[in-house]
């Protein structure tokens, strides 16, 4: 057996018992109970190694002896042999699975992930064990949490067919088809996010899932803008919902790319209606009533013009076009016209404009106070929390529009501020005229320094119909890069990756960061860069899945941490999710690091909770 299960016996009677017993293959069970009794012994004396051994009898004795298999496992994690661990706890846990007790089953591998929380293999059993007992709901959150560590690690096919498994064990549960259409999408598997779209928008529409049926037919028809079904069945909805301006954006898409639909038209007038944008609503019930004539529909026809006629009560090319059906409306008084919404509702979306700055989407604070300012164009205060918004985001050309405009107001309202704004519009003007000849002195410049390129003369003279494609000279310079810098150059590539990323070519600058983290050095630096790229593309929860994977990574220094930290609540401010928000920006603040402006964020969110 090894000198470790050598034992000494104390007499000849029991010496003579022992190889008896063990000659025939077994160990009594009275020397079962003195041997787990001397392991205990062992283990609480911090004897990892005799208690290993005198363990490794026991089960070389019994190979279903799951007690002193488990207690393995757990003296393997102690002894800092993780990969022993697991492989002892699987092997229990498809014991167990074979006998069909899927409860213990889930145990050792609930066990397994104390050794390693992100154990793909051990999250993938538990679903299936919990699909076994029908218990779908924690089913599909290993199901969930699975795919996201196959995506983590680059395993995309792996991380498909968990979805498509989650959907073929719940072909009604409409959250997981959208979760697999969502994944579609972002592997450009256009058609098949599709199918999974309008499955799950079919469910919902059956089943009378009003809301379920609205995002999940948004998203469907963002991958499938031409299908004028999904756009007016979202409209008629909207229109339903006493929500107007959101039918009318659906609906005004759907009239772009046919504006002869007979089923679009009406509902176009409908939402104008109920905006209160009466003669916008006539002209189009006009447009309606050409195309049923056109069509040779004259009933229909002569049904809008009196629309028409119900709304302004004496349109002549309504009263032409009905004869002696238009008199029954003359002398009635005409729908008067009113904005699309009254001033009135101003204060409360300048309140959502504050909700917006507070939770750190001041892109969406920008949009809706230019509606705002699109309200109500003769104010100047709106105008000035529209420059001051603009000034958060740094939207130059934004500044200089608005500044125009706060200019000519102020000349009627006789604000002093106007030299102070002209002052500042003439510089802007000025930053902006020399970043437009920086960015042709950068094309001619790259295009003049790539090995083998043609020299392209600035001089008009020489060369006065010469233009030089932007796409075309980053081609080209992406061409020079490739043969002029090595791969492992990982310090070149990360620069170069910041240098694309501002420049606002994310694919370039993803792939440059992913060169860069070939090298240890630049591993954990590059990874951050790549998750703050995705979060410039708008993908917030998978820039969190990554900054969750670097945070988990031994060694980061203290800058690192709180960089990580610190950019992972900016993705869970934007997502609104203000609790893990906090808890991240909480995090960074352990670090140490100054981070300017973090405390005041962290007290900003927390009065938000209140």
């Amino acid at each position: 057996m090894g000198k470790f299960f050598q034992i000494e016996l104390c007499s000849p009677i029991l010496r003579a018992a022992h190889c008896s017993h063990e000659c025939e293959g077994g160990i009594l069970p009275a020397n079962r109970s003195k041997i787990s009794a001397n392991v205990s012994k062992l283990l609480s004396q911090g004897k990892y190694d005799k208690a290993m051994a005198e363990m490794a009898r026991l089960v070389e004795d019994d190979p279903a002896d799951h007690r002193t298999l488990l207690r393995m496992a757990e003296t393997y994690a102690k002894m800092g042999r993780p990969i022993d661990a697991i492989q002892t706890y699987e092997n229990v846990a498809n014991q167990y699975t074979a006998e069909g007790f899927h409860m213990k089953a889930i145990a050792v591998y609930k066990q397994m992930l104390r050794v390693d929380t992100n154990l793909t293999s051990a999250h993938k059993a538990l679903a299936e064990q919990y699909h076994a007992l029908g218990m779908q709901k924690d089913c599909i959150t290993h199901y969930e949490i699975t795919a996201s560590l196959l995506e983590r690690g680059g395993r995309l096919r792996e991380a498909l067919a968990i979805f498509r498994r989650m959907v073929e064990q719940q072909p009604e549960n409409i959250a997981s088809r959208v979760k697999l259409a969502d994944y579609l999408v972002q592997q450009r598997m256009k058609s098949d996010a599709v199918r999974e779209y309008q499955a799950a928008a079919e469910y919902a529409q059956q089943s009378g899932l009003t809301d379920e049926y609205l995002m999940v037919a948004e998203k469907w028809w963002s991958v499938a803008p031409t299908n004028l079904n999904i756009g007016r069945n979202l409209g008629r909805l909207y229109l339903q919902r006493a929500d107007p301006e959101k039918a009318l954006g659906k609906l005004q898409q759907c009239f772009q790319q046919d504006p002869e639909d007979v089923e679009t038209l009406p509902m176009v007038a409908e939402a104008f209606a109920a905006l209160e944008q009466h003669n916008k609503a006539a002209a189009v019930y006009k447009e309606l009533a050409r195309v049923f004539q056109k069509k040779g529909m004259h009933a229909d026809a002569k049904s809008s013009w009196r629309k028409v006629l119900e709304i302004i009560h004496d349109d002549k090319e309504a009263k032409e076009a009905l004869g002696d059906d238009g008199e029954m409306f003359s002398g009635l008084p005409t729908v008067p016209e009113m904005p699309a919404m009254a001033n009135s509702g101003i204060p409360e979306m300048l309140k959502e404009v504050d909700v917006f700055k507070t939770y750190g989407l001041q892109k969406k604070a920008v949009e809706l106070m230019q509606e705002v300012v699109s309200l109500d164009p003769k104010n100047l205060s709106y105008h000035v929390r529209l420059y001051d918004l603009l000034h958060e985001v740094k939207d130059v050309h934004g500044l200089a529009g608005v500044l125009q405009k706060m200019i000519v107001l102020a000349d009627v309202t006789q604000d002093g501020r106007k030299g102070e704004w002209q002052s500042e519009l003439n510089t802007l003007k000025a930053t902006l005229q020399e970043a437009q000849d920086d960015s042709v002195e950068l094309e001619v410049a790259l295009a003049a320094d790539l090995p083998g390129s043609v020299n392209v003369q600035a001089d008009q003279d020489i060369a006065p119909n010469v233009q030089v494609s932007v796409d075309e000279v980053l081609g080209q310079f992406k061409e020079g890069v490739k043969k002029s810098i090595e791969d492992d150059d990982a310090e070149t590539h990360f620069e170069l990756g910041i240098a694309y990323k501002e420049m606002g070519l994310f694919n370039e600058a993803k792939d440059a960061f992913h060169l860069a983290s070939q090298s240890k050095e630049k591993e954990v630096d590059a990874h951050h860069m790549t998750a703050v790229v995705l979060m410039d593309e708008g993908d917030t929860e998978k820039a969190i899945m990554l900054f969750d994977a670097i945070l988990q990574k031994p060694n980061l220094s203290s800058s690192q941490q709180g960089a990580n930290w610190f950019q992972k609540g900016l993705c869970h401010q934007r997502l609104q999710q203000v609790d893990q928000a906090i808890a991240a920006f909480k995090s960074a603040a352990d670090t140490g690091e100054n981070i300017p402006g973090l405390q005041a964020r962290i007290d900003l969110l927390s009065n938000a909770l209140g």
